[in-house]
């Protein structure tokens, strides 16, 4: 009898499991020939009923996805591990949730595995104890990007702006402050310094870049102690094992002509080498706004770029940079000419010659048996020639910059303790002249560092703490401590916060090259003492996934205080600008909420808001906003692509908030409120259409064809005591439109 019920029991069970549904949080992992076993990430994954395809989806970085599955024989999970291989599991009551693959060990390298997941265009990272975000060759071809300045034309966090009307120098901002206090660097060597301030964002071409990265409040004290608002780090692009040729050109309606050469050479097995070559010029002379001065600076420029990466096992490796660049601007009016007005002052016109030679050098040694410990070595030298005048203004300068850093980097017992300690010196020789009157100096700025870093084993908790001191020839030791912490709240969000110090030595003249083109005389009331500031500040970061797409939240609030600052007064005299240290309170007050969302990876948008309050006392002003800097900025970008990016249409609208104009006049007291600038709309849109070896891209920038009106004062009269070209809030020019293409070939 019992034999009889277990054998109907026995038949009815099928019956009973079938149509059951089980959900399985599973992982999928690769396995070596020698049992190494690493995650699986981004695999090709299929669900199948019997024969038939039922769902497709992938595992995620860390290999990891989710399935759903009735409980029957006929459910399979396959996995595809190659183009013409794959393998099947059998799902069942039984099945384990980890699945792990076998495969050779020529299989196992990255190299044989198709990455499929499409690299958002802007990275906010949860791993990083440091806030960073990094922008992605996605987003530097969402603009035109012909240099660096135009590749922050989509990003909330770095603000881009004229300095005056007739040079078309440009300045970055960066928590409200002026790109003055953000460390430039170079693939993590510091660059864009000194004379190359006024037109730096002019020498990096943007198709040179491979990524930018920028790194909001106390940077590393291993880069040295400029950083006060934060870094951006220029990743150019780097030799590799295949040739290749990339060609760029680019054309607008204002008469700018810009091309870029790149080839990628691999000389041998242990030295690869990339040469970069640019070229770009206006001859055109526009004058929409009939004020008798050309609306952008005629230019003539020609950008060099060599690298050399050479290697020896996996126990060593350098790499050789060699960059020049020749550069000639000039504009005014347009009946300026050179050979006639130069000392009659009949017309008003300007020149900028700029002549620039930089070699680095970087290289490393590593231990094989202990991964963790290495030492690294940078040494760059720069030689920068600047020649100039500005109307009966002539500024001549040169400077000469040397770097060195050596460093070492090893752990405290364990890899979650790391520590960095090392040495640097930083020498700059200035020769300038001014209207006949030298201002030479020397600097000479030994240094000293330390770095100390904790990582939690489960990856939740970071701290990287560090300290600096230096010598600096004139203002003697002073130290520079700064730290970051992270905290990952759940695995999809992390809050961070830094404080930190930084200091800078000012040279008012290349800090302030605009007021160059402005009547008033120049004095400096006073010894300049080095740039001393505080920053500290919290950053939110929040990400998350859903069935076809993905979104990340990024808030972030900073204050910057100023111990010490060099005070640039255009208000105290309607005669003479001042310059002069700090005598009072300075200070910026920096927030930002950004949100960004990608669907099904062909439709993108972002949306952004900052508040930038940003205040200091002058001799006859207390507290007031400091000139020229919004303090409400909103951004919006939309991006859709189409299927393997054949069509990609992107569009940017900002808003900014009306402006302090610095005053024609000075002599404004606290009862009366300084000129205001009008709040303005700026519309920018690209769409770029993919062939197969090449691309064709066309948009237009300030479409709704927002300009300033009359951006000089007193334009027919520029040797008057009124004449003023600095009280720029807005673009000169209207509306424009651009073409290019490029291609690359690839052997």
């Amino acid at each position: 009898m019992k034999k009889i019920i277990f054998i109907i029991i026995s038949g009815f069970l099928p019956l009973l499991t079938f149509g059951q549904i089980k959900t399985c949080d599973a992982r999928l992992f690769m396995v070596s020939a020698s049992n190494d076993t690493i995650p699986f990430a981004y695999a090709n994954l299929n669900l199948l009923k019997g024969q038939d395809l039922d769902s497709a989806f992938q595992s995620d970085e860390n290999g990891k996805f989710q399935i759903r599955f009735e409980i029957s024989r006929n459910n399979k999970l396959q996995v595809l591990i190659e183009k013409n291989r794959k393998q099947d599991f059998v799902l069942n009551e039984s099945t384990n949730c980890n699945f792990y693959v076998r495969l050779s060990v020529d299989t196992i390298k990255l190299s044989e595995v198709d990455i499929v997941k499409k690299r958002d265009a802007t990275e906010m990272s949860l791993m990083k104890t440091r806030s960073s975000e990094v922008l992605n060759e996605g987003e530097l071809l969402k603009a035109a990007c012909c240099n660096l300045s135009e590749s922050f034309e989509t990003n909330p966090s770095v603000d881009v702006n004229y300095g005056d009307a007739v040079t078309g120098v440009k300045e970055i901002q960066l928590l409200g402050l002026s790109g003055l206090y953000t460390q430039m660097l170079g693939d993590v060597v510091p660059t864009l310094r000194g004379l190359a301030v006024p037109f730096g964002l002019n020498y990096v071409p943007g198709p040179w870049l491979e990524s930018i990265q920028i790194s909001k409040g106390a940077g590393s004290v291993a880069n040295g102690f400029e950083a006060i608002t934060g870094q951006i780090n220029l990743d150019f692009k780097k030799p590799s094992k295949e040739k290749s040729l990339f060609l760029n050109y680019f054309s607008d309606t204002e008469g700018r002509n810009e091309a870029n050469f790149i080839i990628d050479i691999p000389l041998s097995k242990k030295v690869k080498y990339i040469i970069m070559a640019h070229s770009s010029f206006r001859l055109a002379e526009p004058d929409r706004n009939n004020d008798g001065f050309i609306d952008q600076p005629k230019l003539q420029l020609v950008n060099l770029y060599n690298h050399f990466d050479f290697r020896q096992g996996n126990k060593f490796e350098g790499q050789l940079i060699l960059k020049a660049l020749s550069e000639i601007r000039s504009g005014g009016q347009k009946d300026f000419n050179p050979a006639t007005d130069l000392q009659s002052f009949e017309h008003y016109g300007f020149q900028v010659t700029t002549n620039r030679i930089e070699a680095i050098l970087k290289s490393g040694w590593m231990f094989p048996e202990k991964p963790w410990k290495s030492i690294g070595m940078q040494v760059s030298n720069i030689i920068h020639n600047h020649q100039s005048y500005f109307g009966k203004r002539i500024y001549n300068a040169n400077q000469y910059s040397t770097y060195f850093n050596l460093s070492y980097i090893n752990i405290i017992g364990i890899t979650q303790h790391k520590y960095k300690f090392g040495v640097d010196f930083k020498s700059d020789v200035w020769k300038q002249q001014l209207d006949g009157i030298e201002n030479n100096r020397n600097e000479y700025i030994p240094g000293l560092f330390a770095e100390y870093t904790y990582e939690s084993i489960s990856e939740d908790f970071g701290l990287i703490a560090g300290i600096r001191e230096d010598h600096h020839n004139d203002f003697r030791y002073f130290f520079t401590p700064r730290i970051n912490l992270s905290y990952n709240l759940t695995h999809l969000s992390a809050l961070r916060f830094s404080i930190g110090q930084g200091r800078r030595v000012p040279n008012y003249i290349t800090d302030n090259l605009s007021v160059m083109l402005n009547s008033k005389r120049l004095e400096v009331l006073e010894k300049l003492k080095m740039e001393d500031a505080w920053n500290g500040g919290f950053n939110y970061t929040l990400k998350n996934e859903y069935q076809n797409g993905h979104f990340t939240i990024a808030a972030d609030i900073y204050y910057t205080y100023f111990v010490n600052q060099l005070i640039t007064d255009q208000y105290s005299s309607n005669e003479v600008i001042y310059y002069y240290n700090l005598n009072g309170k300075s200070s910026a007050l920096s927030s930002q909420l950004t949100i960004s969302n990608t669907f099904n990876n062909n439709l993108e948008f972002k949306i952004a808001g900052k508040y930038d309050n940003v205040k200091s006392d002058y001799i006859n002003v207390k507290s007031i906003q400091k000139p020229l800097v919004a303090p409400y900025k909103l951004l919006g970008n939309i991006g859709y692509a189409t299927d393997n990016d054949i069509w990609k249409f992107d569009a940017t609208l900002q808003w900014e908030s009306a402006k302090t104009l610095p005053s024609p006049s000075g002599l404004i007291n606290s009862e009366i409120m300084p000129e205001q600038s009008p709040s303005i709309f700026l519309l920018q849109a690209q769409i770029t259409k993919q062939f197969r070896k090449w691309e064709l891209y066309f948009g237009g920038e300030n479409l709704l064809n927002t300009m300033q009106k009359n951006p000089i004062i007193s334009a027919n009269n520029p040797f008057s005591s009124e004449f003023d070209a600095t009280r720029i809030y807005g673009p000169v020019m209207g509306a424009k439109g651009y073409i290019g293409f490029r291609m690359k070939f690839q052997k």
